[in-house]
């Protein structure tokens, strides 16, 4: 009888005992709730199948290893690897559909023994598992070994004693913690193959169903499929299986002609069955062994296909489940936050890259895309991020704060686009050995095409910055975009599997800055003038819908003067910036504010820094009123950012001032 257990749990002690007696353990799904922890409505074998990636043979001896499992997989139900690992055999005695406990006394009575004390373990489902020491060699699993009986050898496995049941019962150690050996005479008659006594076997086969006989209409098709199903509980008995089919056929209304009822019999043992005995080996099979019942009159063909079907799926959703697994334990998965964490943690926190206060170019974490059109000055301008995120140069740029990178992190710099030009710029930035010293440890290039394929896999693209790069990157700056994939940038799909591998980057903590290009219309006169706008912006809707900023640049090719303008804000638009590249001494200088009145873009000093500079690019030296002039600051505001550049060393004095003759002091950038 079953044995209610239902407070029974594997406990740490159980698990180290059963490691100690040398037995292969793992972890399993459970019952929470009436249904599978898998979590599948219609999983097969609820509480029964393993959480292991490769099910029995993941089974381990080493206790560290199941401590390790206990911590991710609290509360599960455990199973021993039987056979060879383990070092042990089951009789596995069930009652679903036939009173096993009858015919292991059967079984007994043929060996001439009575039943050893031996482990004993009563089951959720009103059965029994009894555990023999395996002798020294393979012993196969044996599907209905007697109606009834299982045998698990090299392969199975079964649950141990606190595991729960879908009946709401628990596994129990009902006898003897003893492992007794398997005794001679039964693994004699596992070895024979089949019973001695035809008989035992015959009872199996709820004779009295078969031999009542089929209706008209009904009797070839029906007469078959019992042959074929005796066939695979009987195997070679086939005269038990020829009286049996003939009784039924004579039994039936009308009586089937016994010539055609030995035709369906010669038919049957024509199919090939092996495939269908042992059915461990089937991956839809229940964890006892039994066929589906909705399959047990299938042809065995089909039954084939459909076994290669799930196997197909199973090995679908594995290579998911590990994939997904693999990546969670190698790059982690901060994703999942509580709602308060969410609202007031550290993802509600803009934490600047570029800019200050409210005036936000990038953000840590944060996507932000560069436009425009050719020869515009985006790689220029993303080298110059590059050198301040190093913490080296001015530490602005466009007068907004250049913030720091981590010093453990990294920059990846994809030169995508024509690299040997975007070297030569960069190369004019890092001008003293300090700073390519620093550009040696932090600062990592990749010059060929991107070698996983982008659009086919949202973690492809992340996966692959990390593995050959490393799991400590800050920034990624891609230039340019259209050189990800050849795939056409203006098609829908495409589009969202690029938003989709950036933000993922971003949320395993990559900064991204994106280099991209405008659409190709009119000619260059007038996309110089045209009102600066996303919908300009080359590709799908959804290369900018995912991005934080969007800040594009806007000229005439070739020209060294451009403007910035803010076109997607993380919190405020950043006010307009004309603004002039000094491609020789690698700086991009403001030259007006398009918005004329303070605010926190309005940088003065820059201004008047970008007035000098710009100034001494063509020779020329400045005075205290050509600033003023140019500026329309206050002539005391004027001195006081002169001073502040001197003190800074940006600029130096190129003549004093000279009292007797009131000549003005003038001033040029340092070189």
């Amino acid at each position: 009888m079953p044995v209610d257990a239902v407070d029974a749990v594997v406990t740490l002690d159980n698990l180290e005992a059963w490691v100690a007696a040398g037995w292969s353990i793992f972890p399993c799904h459970s019952i929470r709730d009436g249904a599978c922890s898998c979590g599948k409505s219609d999983c097969g074998s609820p509480g029964k199948h393993p959480r292991t990636f490769n099910g029995v043979k993941g089974a381990s001896k080493d206790i560290e290893v199941v401590l390790g499992w206990t911590r991710k997989f609290p509360a599960c139900n455990w199973g021993m690897a039987t056979g060879e690992p383990s070092g042990v055999v089951v009789f596995d005695i069930d009652v679903k559909k036939t009173n096993g406990f009858e015919s292991f006394d059967a079984l007994l009575v043929e060996a001439g023994i009575t039943a050893p004390e031996s482990f004993t373990v009563a089951t959720g489902g009103g059965g029994r598992h009894i555990f023999f020491k395996a002798p020294d060699r393979h012993i196969r699993n044996r599907v209905n070994f007697r109606p009834g009986i299982d045998v698990r050898g090299d392969g199975g496995y079964v649950l141990l004693p606190g595991s729960n049941h879908i009946s709401g019962r628990t596994y129990v150690l009902e006898q003897s913690t003893v492992l007794a050996n398997l005794p001679d005479k039964l693994l004699s008659l596992l070895d024979s193959g089949t019973s001695t006594s035809n008989a035992s076997t015959i009872a199996d086969l709820t004779v009295d169903q078969f031999i009542e006989g089929v209706e008209e209409g009904e009797r070839d098709d029906k007469l078959f499929k019992m042959a074929c199903k005796l066939r695979r509980q009987m195997g070679d008995q086939r005269a038990a299986i020829t009286l049996l089919v003939l009784t039924a056929a004579a039994n039936s209304n009308p009586p089937f002609l016994e010539k055609d009822a030995l035709r369906k019999i010669d038919q049957a043992f024509a199919q090939d069955h092996s495939d269908l005995i042992d059915l461990d080996n089937m991956p839809f099979a229940a964890i006892n062994g039994e066929l589906p019942d909705f399959l047990e009159d299938a042809d065995p063909a089909f039954i084939r296909d459909v076994a290669k079907g799930v196997r197909a799926a199973e090995v679908r959703d594995s290579v998911a489940r590990v994939r997904r697994e693999k990546r969670i334990a190698k790059y982690g998965d901060a994703a999942a936050v509580d709602g308060f964490e969410f609202m007031f943690g550290e993802i509600a926190e803009d934490v600047p890259v570029w800019g200050d206060g409210d005036d936000l170019l990038w953000t840590e974490g944060g996507g932000l895309m560069i436009p425009s059109d050719q020869g515009l000055g985006k790689s220029f301008t993303a080298q110059q991020i590059t050198l301040g995120r190093l913490g080296l140069g001015p530490g602005n740029l466009l007068g907004l704060t250049l913030h720091r990178l981590a010093e453990d992190k990294i920059i990846v710099y994809l030169a995508l686009d024509r690299p040997r030009q975007i070297a030569r710029s960069m190369a004019r930035l890092f001008k003293t050995e300090a700073e390519r010293a620093i550009a040696r440890q932090r600062l990592r290039i990749w010059t060929k095409p991107v070698p996983v394929d982008v659009l086919g896999d949202t973690h492809a693209f992340a996966d692959w910055l990390q593995d050959t790069f490393g799991s400590n990157i800050g920034d990624v700056i891609v230039d340019s975009v259209k050189d990800l994939t050849p795939a056409n940038l203006s098609n829908g799909e495409v589009g969202q599997a690029l938003d989709m591998a950036w933000k993922e980057c971003r949320a395993r903590g990559m900064s991204t800055l994106l280099l991209h290009h405008e659409r190709k219309t009119g000619n260059d006169d007038s996309r110089a003038n045209r009102l600066p706008s996303l919908d300009n912006i080359y590709g799908s809707v959804w290369l900018t819908s995912g991005m934080d900023s969007v800040l594009h640049i806007q000229g005439k090719q070739g020209a060294n003067i451009v403007t910035y303008t803010h076109l997607k804000p993380i919190i405020e638009l950043v006010d307009p910036i004309d603004a002039m590249h000094d491609q020789d001494k690698g700086r991009t200088h403001v030259i007006e504010l398009t918005k004329k009145q303070g605010g926190p873009s309005a940088d003065k000093v820059e201004q008047v820094f970008a007035f000098v500079a710009n100034r001494s690019a063509g020779g020329e030296v400045v005075t205290a009123a050509d600033v003023e002039a140019a500026t329309g600051h206050a002539p005391a505001s004027v001195r006081r950012y002169i001073n502040t550049l001197l003190v800074k060393e940006r600029i130096e004095e190129a003549s004093p001032y000279v009292k007797a003759t009131a000549t003005p002091a003038t001033y040029r950038a340092k070189p």
